[in-house]
């Protein structure tokens, strides 16, 4: 039951984090078409979708798995 209720977690975690980085992508495309956005507001919508795309990798979830059991672990 554990192993089900954490890849459950995980699936819906690397869902959501794909979904926001489709949505920033998406917005910024459509304000910087219709030159509705000032560069600096899309060079940081930029970074959050990259923040978005990597947190989203597996490789991300192994690493924020790792730090949470140590974290629980210290306290």
């Amino acid at each position: 039951m554990r192993v089900e209720k954490i890849l459950l977690y995980q699936t819906a975690f690397m869902t959501f984090w794909l979904v926001m980085a489709q949505f920033i992508e998406f917005a910024d495309l459509y304000l910087l078409t219709n030159k509705m956005i000032p560069g600096w507001l899309d060079t940081g919508l930029n970074a959050i979708m990259r923040f978005c795309v990597l947190i989203s990798k597996p490789g991300s979830l192994l690493l924020l798995l790792y730090l949470s059991t140590v974290v629980r672990t210290e306290f």
